[in-house]
């Protein structure tokens, strides 16, 4: 997302869930995919190990979480 970008942060209680989301430039579906793999990355001197290492963390915990491109925002999605 660049400067003139909006991020926007939600919150809920009852389900125990917690949203994060902007307006940059979106997720293709073929990127997508394979986020969350081990040592994928689309930046030159990325090492692909952030994601994989959330994903281990919110699996071990037993949350669901959703990483999705829909209009505008791109939303990351964790439900508790």
């Amino acid at each position: 997302m660049d400067y003139s970008g909006t991020i926007r942060i939600k919150t809920a209680s009852p389900d125990q869930m917690i949203s994060i989301s902007n307006t940059g430039p979106g997720i293709p579906n073929e990127v997508s995919r394979r986020l969350f793999s081990p040592f994928f990355s689309t930046t030159k001197n990325g090492q692909g190990i952030g994601l994989m290492l959330t994903r281990e963390i919110l699996y071990n915990h037993n949350f669901k979480f959703s990483l999705q491109t829909i209009g505008e925002w791109t939303e990351f999605k964790i439900v508790m």
